[in-house]
């Protein structure tokens, strides 16, 4: 087991004890902090021991994203986080340049993406062509609804020029960067 893993689930429980009324996520994350990363890590390997289940357990089918247990928004966030600590966190840190743990990061992202949507857990059919022809349908929704949404609600850590060097080095990221009375505003354009 890499020692990141090991390290996250140690501090889990001291993050339960000094910090329980701190689920709710808001305003956690914070670039080159160790809680921070120990509790992204937790989340993010519950998620995949989820991911593992619901792959095993309905291969091809779409899924409600509620089988994950966290709302998308907290998914997402973790995820962004968790990439930006390899980047931009002190070279200190466990997650620091490391790309086994971005790989992993990247499929998990892949899957989310493919695989579930943001309905309700009785809305999805079990039955393939009709799970098949609701979730794709669910999925060019949320394409839609995603093109020109305002990801610094998500992503509220970097400063301009962490978001300037996604800009100029991570093109694919297809965002659009103003800064208009004193204030950064990131958009996602339209695909």
């Amino acid at each position: 087991m890499p020692s990141y893993k090991i390290i996250s689930l140690i501090s889990l429980l001291g993050y339960s004890i000094f910090y329980p009324n701190k689920s709710n996520f808001t305003q956690y994350y914070k670039i080159g902090c160790a809680k921070s990363m120990y509790f992204a890590l937790k989340i993010f390997y519950e998620i995949n021991k989820i991911l593992k289940r619901d792959n095993h357990q309905y291969s091809n089918l779409f899924r409600p994203i509620s089988n994950l247990q966290y709302e998308k928004v907290h998914i997402d966030r973790t995820l962004y986080f968790l990439e930006d600590s390899i980047l931009f966190s002190n070279k200190q840190r466990i997650v620091f340049n490391n790309f086994k743990l971005k790989n992993e990061i990247h499929h998990t992202r892949h899957l989310i993406e493919k695989l579930y949507v943001n309905v309700d857990r009785d809305t999805m059919p079990k039955e393939f062509v009709k799970n098949v022809k609701l979730g794709l349908e669910l999925k060019r929704q949320e394409l839609k609804m995603n093109n020109n949404s305002d990801i610094t609600k998500i992503i509220y850590w970097r400063n301009k020029e962490q978001w300037m060097y996604y800009s100029n080095n991570l093109n694919k990221l297809k965002i659009n960067i103003s800064y208009r009375n004193h204030q950064l505003k990131v958009t996602k354009q339209s695909i």
